[in-house]
């Protein structure tokens, strides 16, 4: 999974542009002022600077709101610290423990997510919702919570959003809450390249 990453890998805090351009936002019939928009981003670079994996994180927001480069940038940082970490996006981890039940390593794969010192889930919320999904991350995310080990999370809901009540009830009671509300960046970047 560590190959996922792709050009996550290359994010870092200094590569987060704090400069950069904002649009009036209205999310989920909220409206966000470019002032507060920014006021959320330095405060969550702020937390992601400061982070000890030893808590649990929930970035949340629109899409184009920096939350998986951030959530890669604290795996690269703690990374070069020596602590293993490892990522997926929720998706790809689902695929990756299916693939597991036709070569009968599925428990073997599940337990080494369990396992990892941090982990970050990107993207909750993108998986094909059902029950044998839910399973999947109701376990992993009771064991991470059992053993306290550090799990940073990224999705374009807010935690309450989640269709499993088991789900939600982890992520508001075991999970820090870091608002990503921004303007979409790469629809800024693409709109001011086609001017």
């Amino acid at each position: 999974m560590g190959d996922e990453l792709g050009k996550l890998s290359r994010c870092t805090f200094d590569g987060i542009d704090r400069q950069r351009p904002f649009t009036e936002l209205v999310w989920r019939d909220q409206n966000y002022s470019i002032p507060h928009q920014r006021q959320m981003l330095m405060r969550a670079c702020g937390l992601a600077r400061q982070y000890e994996p030893c808590e649990s994180l929930y970035l949340y927001g629109p899409p184009g709101s920096c939350k998986s480069h951030l959530a890669a940038a604290i795996l690269n940082d703690h990374a070069a610290k020596g602590v293993e970490g490892r990522y997926g996006s929720m998706p790809a981890i689902l695929r990756l423990l299916r693939r597991g039940f036709q070569d009968g390593t599925a428990d073997e794969r599940l337990e080494a997510l369990m396992d990892a010192p941090l982990l970050v889930l990107d993207d909750l919320g993108t998986e094909h919702p059902g029950d044998w999904a839910d399973t999947q991350l109701f376990d992993l995310l009771s064991v991470r919570i059992a053993a306290d080990r550090a799990t940073i999370i990224t999705s374009n809901l807010p935690a309450t959003a989640h269709l499993d009540g088991r789900i939600v009830s982890r992520l508001q009671g075991e999970f820090t809450a870091v608002p990503l509300i921004l303007s979409d960046y790469r629809a800024i970047q693409a709109e001011q390249r086609s001017v």
